[in-house]
């Protein structure tokens, strides 16, 4: 593997830090799919550990020792959807032309409900795999390896829909290899998610990068196989009526 390539996997990541008066734009409402969040006004809190406060005791203390905790309650711009998020905080020092240095605090989400959705699923996704990776974004800021395990068991599902002659003795291995040669590409991301899911399952060590890897490839296997075919009829339909106008259709 090339520097390259080992940096770009690496640097996949989907957790941003939050502060009190700003929520990161890739937070989306995952009830309409648009919105941006905010903070509902006097819902944030946050709270110093006790052990971050004996800290600043010792004599090398420095901001970035700083340990705590928040909640809050988020609102949709958009549709007005409330989600409840808590989750780890630090602190930093910054500079501001103005003001010189200042004690910057963010915060790191472990926790939202609803859930976010990390990528949009497919309408047509069969409903058990549905709620299998639903089940994923809910783990997803807590504890990487257990939501990349979900993952594995929506995988396990797909492949035994794709697979031909499978048997009970079948280990997840065998039965991607008799998925047929026509779904090779899927084949090929099926079984890296395979992979991710093993060591999430035996290793319990997945990183973010990884998961955020899995969640991306998950999304390509899913629109592959399940398509938003009433999207796809409408514009196919719009295809052939600008083809018989020689051009657009809302012309005057």
């Amino acid at each position: 593997m090339n520097i390259e390539d080992h940096m770009e996997y690496i640097n996949r990541s989907f957790i941003e830090k939050i502060y009190k008066n700003k929520v990161p734009k890739v937070y989306k409402c995952s009830s309409c799919g648009e919105g941006a969040l905010d903070f509902i006004d006097d819902t944030f809190h946050c709270f110093e550990s006790n052990d971050s406060t004996l800290a600043q005791q010792h004599e090398d203390w420095e901001p970035e020792w700083i340990e705590q905790v928040f909640s809050g309650v988020l609102a949709c711009r958009n549709c007005n959807q409330k989600f409840a998020v808590s989750g780890i905080g630090g602190a930093e020092e910054d500079y501001d032309e103005e003001y010189g240095k200042y004690i910057c605090e963010y915060f790191y989400p472990k926790y939202f409900f609803p859930e976010l959705h990390l990528f949009k699923i497919p309408i047509n996704t069969p409903k058990k795999i549905h709620e299998i990776i639903i089940s994923s974004f809910y783990l997803a800021w807590s504890d990487f390896s257990a939501s990349g395990n979900k993952l594995r068991v929506a995988l396990e599902i797909i492949v035994n829909d794709l697979a031909e002659n499978v048997n009970k003795k079948d280990t997840l291995g065998n039965k991607i290899a008799k998925i047929p040669d026509k779904h090779l590409s899927i084949k090929n991301m099926i079984n890296a998610i395979k992979w991710l899911g093993n060591q999430a399952s035996h290793e319990a060590r997945l990183k973010e990068y990884d998961l955020a890897f899995a969640y991306e490839v998950t999304d390509l296997v899913l629109n592959e196989l399940y398509p938003d075919t009433v999207k796809k009829d409408s514009l196919l339909k719009h295809v052939d009526l600008v083809n018989k106008a020689k051009g657009s259709i809302a012309k005057s």
